[in-house]
């Protein structure tokens, strides 16, 4: 890639979080997620900002090595470590982060995250094709829904969340 490409990429970033930051300091609620699964229509739906999290890191994870299992997988220490050492700006925004049971060293980590700041995890179905499993997800988007309007300022209306649909898909 060109210089100027990498250094606009890096300058736009800058830009995002200031602008972040600001809306936050207005008033905005900030919801962080970290997978596709979290249905970040009711974050929007809600008037919060959903914003993707951190989930890469050049150079070594002090901090997942002195807290987790060295077997866990590089995403789930990588995750942890920008987490904790505060090295993940949109972390650090978010008012509450989404987090998804995809596997079981993400269920663990994300349980010590909550030490730090408000993590919902949500309970992804394992057998889609189950029809329990449909039922299970219906349960967790309405139980994520009562945890973003439990924030300060946030209020779901089904208005809002059919404009919220629409525009994410």
């Amino acid at each position: 890639m060109p210089a100027d490409i990498i250094e606009e990429m890096a300058l736009s970033r800058e830009r995002t979080l200031a602008a972040l930051v600001e809306a936050r300091e207005a008033g905005r609620k900030v919801i962080g997620y970290y997978c596709t699964y979290s249905p970040i229509e009711l974050a929007l739906a809600a008037g919060a900002i959903a914003v993707p999290l951190c989930a890469s890191r050049k150079g070594p994870l002090a901090a997942a090595d002195n807290d987790l299992p060295q077997n866990l997988c590089p995403v789930v220490r990588t995750i942890y470590d920008v987490s904790v050492t505060d090295s993940c700006p949109f972390f650090h925004s978010s008012h509450m982060v989404v987090a998804e049971t995809t596997c079981d060293g993400k269920k663990k980590m994300f349980e010590m995250l909550s030490r730090i700041k408000p993590v919902h995890i949500m309970d992804l179905p394992q057998l889609p094709a189950l029809p329990e499993s449909l039922r299970l997800w219906e349960r967790e988007v309405r139980r994520l829904a009562a945890a973003i309007e439990a924030l300060p300022g946030t209020r779901l209306t089904a208005a809002a969340l059919r404009r919220a649909i629409h525009l994410t898909n």
